[in-house]
This record gives C-alpha cells, sequence and structure tokens, in this order.
C-alpha cells in the first residue's frame, strides 16, 4: 500500500466542470501515473477513470 501513496499526486482541477452530483466545484483530480480520475471533495462522487489526467478531466466534464 505504500508504494500506492508515493505515486498518488494532486493536480488543480482549473478546467474542471462543477460536480454533476452535487454543484460543488471543491473538486481534486487524482493522478496515479498509469490512471487517474476526478473527484469531489464534497459529496465523495468519483468520476471515470482515464490513463492520464487529461482524460479523465475530459471523462468527468461528459458526465451529466
Amino acid at each position: 500500500m505504500k508504494q500506492l501513496e508515493n505515486k498518488r499526486r494532486f493536480i488543480p482541477t482549473d478546467h474542471a466542470m462543477e460536480c454533476p452530483f452535487c454543484g460543488s466545484s471543491s473538486l481534486k483530480l487524482v493522478d496515479m501515473g498509469d490512471t487517474a480520475w476526478v473527484a469531489c471533495n464534497d459529496c465523495q462522487a468519483i468520476g471515470p477513470s482515464g490513463q492520464n489526467a487529461v482524460e479523465a478531466l475530459v471523462r468527468w466534464n461528459l458526465v451529466k
């Protein structure tokens, strides 16, 4: 588990749309190196994952 913790990076979500579930703009983009996803800090929703941060952000913005 420790190896995963060292690999995790949080990236600014300046281009992310608000959470489609609760409307919050308090989001984090988690990048594990080989997969990434956007998560809401308020309702804990997790968006679709992508192979990188850009792909995860695009997929998050497509969730309705």
